[in-house]
């Protein structure tokens, strides 16, 4: 894989050096961004009662936003460049989320150099959700270990890596990530290198087909990730399918994930593991400025490593939208969600319940 990786960067830059001058425009940064903003009511079953201290807050509201600067030039030989900076625009936190360079042709494909996602999570292929997938930030299960997507790219996260995507040939694409070193978060100008680091390499892999069948649209995934062993797990592997199929308005979408993590002090009280398996379903329909779907989600999780029981979620979500204008759209939903925690005690957890929601995101 390293190789890979390198010989893609080799050839890239070849093309640069060896591309005769330019008159290329210097990189102009423009911005853009979105903010969301929702309240809610939820009703929540909080099994521990009073006897816990909680106190279980019935309305509340949610926000989110962000801002990003990119830009972009071209060479003469075709290659473009481009950079762009994600900023978190909420209260009290101005961090960067991502930043990254992108190389890009239309014949050598593109070359993504930065903290950006994983192939894996880049190129995942899910159900559509809509605002569905929000439900645990209304009713949180603290206690049990959950996943709401059918892939996990463990401590990559936005760490800095180098991804490669191929040319789409046929419907057909390739992308592959690799990781130095999933601590290496960039938190510091420039990232320390060649220093002991508690978190390993990883590595990450996608394939795409997507294409259309008759008047049907077809986007289809297989995807990989491999991580290696940090100062509290021995590494995690997991591989996902996900299938969305598009037609007069119509859109179905089906996603798996499995989940392995190699075990570390087996039989310890405190030992977690994040073995366990996704299965993601949604359908929705879109007519005009409307637009209704239903979204289910079932996840299973070991947990304790020296629990037989597992952690256990499952959500139904009914969500709609509606676009008022360019950049301003109104949401919705109606979800239910119940949650099992392996130990089954019931003062370990807050066991679910249903919610109505309902806010508007801004793009611009």
């Amino acid at each position: 894989m390293k190789k890979f990786l390198l010989s893609t960067s080799a050839i890239v830059g070849v093309g640069l050096i060896a591309a005769p001058a330019v008159a290329a425009e210097k990189i102009k940064l423009g911005f853009g961004g979105y903010y969301e903003e929702y309240i809610g009511f939820v009703d929540a079953e909080d099994e521990g009662g009073g006897a816990t201290g909680r106190d279980i807050q019935s309305i509340n509201l949610l926000n989110d936003a962000e801002i990003y600067f990119a830009g972009t030039t071209k060479l003469d030989n075709g290659i473009s460049i481009s950079v762009r900076v994600e900023l978190e625009a909420m209260e009290n936190q101005t961090t960067v989320d991502e930043s990254y360079v992108t190389i890009a042709s239309d014949t050598m494909g593109m070359l993504r150099l930065g903290g950006d996602d994983a192939a894996q999570g880049a190129a995942y292929v899910g159900p559509d959700r809509g605002i569905g997938g929000d439900y645990d930030n209304w009713i949180a299960e603290v206690n049990a270990t959950t996943n709401d997507n059918a892939y996990d790219t463990g401590g990559a996260g936005d760490d800095p890596k180098v991804t490669y995507w191929t040319p789409r040939i046929g419907g057909f694409q390739v992308a592959a990530s690799y990781v130095p070193s999933t601590t290496s978060s960039g938190g510091t100008s420039p990232s320390a290198v060649n220093t002991f680091t508690a978190g390993g390499s990883a590595y990450s892999a996608s394939l795409t087909w997507k294409e259309s069948v008759g008047d049907v649209a077809v986007n289809s995934q297989l995807g990989m990730y491999r991580e290696a062993g940090n100062t509290t797990r021995q590494g995690q592997s997991n591989y996902n399918v996900g299938i969305r199929l598009a037609y007069q308005g119509w859109d179905l979408g089906y996603a798996y994930g499995r989940f392995i993590e190699s075990r570390r002090n087996d039989g310890t009280a405190t030992a977690v593991t994040d073995d366990g398996r996704t299965h993601g379903f949604g359908l929705s329909y879109k007519s005009g400025a409307w637009k209704l779907g239903v979204w289910h989600l079932n996840h299973t999780n070991e947990g304790l490593q020296n629990n037989t029981g597992q952690d256990k979620t499952k959500a139904y979500t009914l969500a709609g939208q509606y676009q008022l204008s360019d950049g301003v759209l109104l949401q919705g939903m109606v979800f239910g969600v119940d949650y099992d925690e392996e130990a089954g005690v019931d003062a370990n957890e807050q066991s679910g319940g249903f919610g109505i929601v309902a806010g508007m995101k801004l793009s611009f």
